[in-house]
């Protein structure tokens, strides 16, 4: 029954790639949520590379459609770029982590009463994160990018569960136990994200 209800809120996945889509969620997500300032280096270089590679696939796939290998080739190089430009730029790298997940967690909490301000108001506390973080760096990037690695989790638990990789985006009123049920994941994982990086614990040199 759940099963019917959350494939008709939410847009198929392929059967045959949940278990895969599931598992790299999965993976990414314990790297930041449990590891990400004990391994800021890689968390930055993983972070590089994802914000590069997404955009550059986009628009090797609008030149070239149809020609997976080449898009395929195009994200990776643009990814490769994009890791080692966060990596060589460390502040940039720091700001930029800690300003996604800053982000995330503005976005989602006015997710549920968006205005037409909402779309600003994310991006200055995406910005207040990023900032405060080249202050205070190990606190607010231990909890960005916990709260990252549990987002990702969160929605690793779902989609594997039955496609509902996007549990945020529910409209109906009478499921939405099923999004509360969400978001107290993503509360609970973030906090053990935290206490499990240790705010105390030195990062990588």
């Amino acid at each position: 029954m759940q099963a019917e209800w959350i494939s008709s809120h939410f847009d198929a996945w392929p059967q045959g790639d949940l278990a895969v889509s599931a598992s790299t969620l999965a993976l990414i997500g314990v790297l930041y949520c449990f590891l990400g300032y004990r391994l800021i280096k890689f968390v930055l270089g993983l972070t590089g590379f994802l914000f590069a590679a997404a955009p550059v696939a986009v628009i090797a796939a609008g030149f070239a459609p149809g020609h997976t290998v080449a898009v395929l080739v195009a994200a990776i190089a643009g990814g490769i770029c994009g890791a080692v430009a966060l990596l060589f730029l460390f502040q940039l790298g720091v700001f930029a982590l800690a300003g996604a997940g800053s982000g995330l967690v503005a976005y989602h909490l006015l997710y549920l009463a968006p205005q037409p301000w909402t779309p600003w108001a994310v991006a200055g506390v995406a910005c207040l994160g990023g900032l405060l973080a080249l202050l205070l760096e190990r606190p607010i990037v231990s909890m960005a990018t916990a709260a990252i690695g549990a987002w990702l989790l969160t929605s690793a638990a779902f989609l594997a569960a039955g496609g509902a990789a996007r549990w945020m985006e529910i409209e109906d009123v009478e499921p939405q136990w099923f999004k509360l049920a969400g978001l107290g994941l993503w509360v609970l994982l973030t906090i053990l994200g935290v206490f499990t990086q240790g705010l105390r614990q030195p990062r990588e040199h």
